[in-house]
């Protein structure tokens, strides 16, 4: 992934365009940090894909508070999504609440790793 705009907009498009994505992997990749791209990308899979989304896989992307807010209306409007795998971000305390929100509503999720995103004890209880 590079750092064009156009790039960007094209990886944007696609998620908006095709909305029958069964299951999205990203992880391990430096997204752009420019006009807060790595929000737009995570709000955009979630709203565009949260008819057909059984399988999502986020690892290590730097994923925070914002994208926890996506995360969780994706959890709350989908019916298939039965894997989420959020390894290695930063959610912390505030982003693992808005996650654990979301999961109360969700009843077909099946697997989530939230290892490795400083929840620490007051963000798992």
């Amino acid at each position: 992934m590079t750092n064009t705009n156009g790039k960007q907009f094209h990886l944007l498009q696609i998620f908006r365009v095709y909305k029958n994505f069964k299951s999205i992997t990203i992880t391990n990749c430096d997204l752009p940090k420019d006009e807060n791209f790595r929000l737009r990308l995570i709000k955009t899979i979630c709203t565009y894909q949260k008819n057909s989304l059984e399988v999502l896989n986020l690892q290590f992307l730097k994923l925070g508070v914002a994208e926890s807010l996506a995360i969780f209306e994706l959890l709350k409007n989908n019916t298939k999504l039965k894997y989420l795998n959020l390894y290695g971000n930063k959610f912390g305390v505030e982003g693992a609440k808005n996650i654990a929100a979301g999961l109360a509503l969700n009843c077909t999720l099946e697997y989530l790793n939230l290892g490795l995103n400083r929840i620490r004890n007051k963000g798992a209880a």
